[in-house]
């Protein structure tokens, strides 16, 4: 009996046998290494201005555990919403495997789940995160005051997202990993922050060439914290 349950474990892991044993995966929006946090607390970015939160809103999506390119492991199709407006920021239970090297997953929403319009979950219109179906889902949301703008309300405001040529804002990232009881991936938003003109360009709120630039930049904003 023993043998039959332990065939049936294995039978229900994704692609190779991995250890009973699962480990969490958590995503933590950070500035300067710090956790940040909304509306009350602020943050000097480049010893002159001073930013505030907002608004975070992320989409993580296909996750991938690797080992030396080959997928040993994949929640593929799964999209997690992180809405740190609310405090919903979901571990996600991914398997522990010691010779896993590589996580590689997406930020934001993909054409194929795009082009199947409105869908419930975490993908539910109500979530503040879709536009229409001809722009498709927001991958991210951020929004905030920064000191250095212009405007009297001060407010910064990028929604980015889309998903038809030439304007794809899906990104995935790949980083070495690190295997723990938890792993933390800290999204570093002032590397996104620092890497724009704040100053003169405070609003993207369709896809366009600026969204594109914004969405590359989020390609080294993530990395992994022991």
């Amino acid at each position: 009996m023993r043998i039959l349950l332990i065939i049936a474990s294995l039978c229900l892991s994704s692609h190779e046998t991995f250890a009973v044993e699962n480990t969490s995966l958590v995503f933590v929006p950070t500035f300067q290494g710090r956790a940040i946090q909304l509306f009350d607390s602020s943050y000097i970015l480049n010893k002159k201005d001073t930013i505030r939160f907002t608004s975070i809103k992320w989409y993580i999506s296909n996750i991938q555990l690797l080992d030396d390119n080959r997928i040993i492991w994949s929640d593929k199709g799964n999209v997690h919403l992180f809405d740190f407006d609310s405090n919903k920021i979901p571990l996600i239970e991914i398997p522990t495997k010691r010779n896993c090297t590589t996580i590689r997953f997406g930020l934001g929403v993909d054409s194929l789940v795009n082009v199947s319009g409105a869908l419930g979950g975490d993908l539910d219109p109500t979530k503040g995160m879709y536009w229409t179906w001809q722009s498709g889902y927001i991958n991210l949301k951020l929004e905030g005051t920064s000191s250095s703008i212009k405007s009297s309300k001060k407010e910064f405001q990028y929604h980015i997202g889309g998903y038809s040529f030439p304007y794809n804002m899906y990104r995935t990232i790949t980083l070495p990993m690190v295997m723990s009881d938890k792993i933390i991936i800290h999204f570093e938003i002032d590397k996104i922050l620092q890497a724009s003109d704040i100053t003169t360009l405070h609003h993207i709120m369709s896809p366009n060439n600026n969204a594109q630039t914004f969405a590359d930049s989020l390609l080294l904003s993530f990395s992994i914290k022991q």
